[in-house]
């Protein structure tokens, strides 16, 4: 059978530099990826969902790897490249030549809400035939970026994403994500 695939992404954005000797700044962005409202539809009809391959950006520590990284025992648990919208605010400072500071918080929801059935989780059953909740959770980011020297840097990067109702138990924990990087140039 023959089924077609149509997805759609889009991101605006906007940034506004203050003078300042810190260089401060601010982002307001707002991302869509379109998505499929019935997962287990595997007929000859259309599939609405964006496709994760080649994103090239990644906005959020821990919500654009959601079940790449992390899978979890929810079968409507989606990858965070399809079927989201999100809302996100960034900041920026250098309060030193050498360090860049960076925080953001984003909320992010379904764009197409997900339509289920019953449902078994390990040995927790629920029912939830109908309809999920859209809202997929906020994320919270901080990050460190200190250049040592021209060719080297080092980076701290800590997230929190606090799931939303979209998430039931036991898949509904906060999930915290640090890395630390060294980048040398040459």
């Amino acid at each position: 059978q023959q089924r077609d695939r149509s997805g759609m992404a889009l991101d605006i954005f906007g940034t506004y530099r203050f003078d300042n000797v810190w260089k401060p700044e601010v982002t307001l962005e707002y991302v869509h990826f379109s998505g499929e409202e019935d997962l287990s539809n595997w007929t000859a009809s259309d599939y609405e969902g964006w496709n994760a391959l080649y994103r090239g950006k990644f906005w959020t520590a821990y919500a654009d790897f959601r079940e790449f990284v992390s899978a979890t025992g929810d079968l409507y648990d989606q990858a965070g490249s399809t079927n989201s919208q999100f809302f996100q605010v960034k900041g920026a400072i250098k309060p030193l030549e050498d360090l860049l500071l960076e925080a953001s918080a984003t909320f992010l929801w379904t764009d197409e809400t997900i339509h289920t059935g019953a449902v078994t989780l390990g040995s927790d059953a629920y029912l939830a035939s109908g309809e999920r909740s859209n809202d997929l959770g906020w994320e919270f980011d901080f990050s460190a970026t200190y250049d040592y020297t021209e060719d080297v840097s080092f980076g701290l990067l800590t997230g929190w994403f606090v799931p939303g109702d979209y998430f039931v138990s036991p898949n509904d924990d906060v999930a915290t994500d640090i890395v630390s990087s060294v980048k040398v140039s040459f």
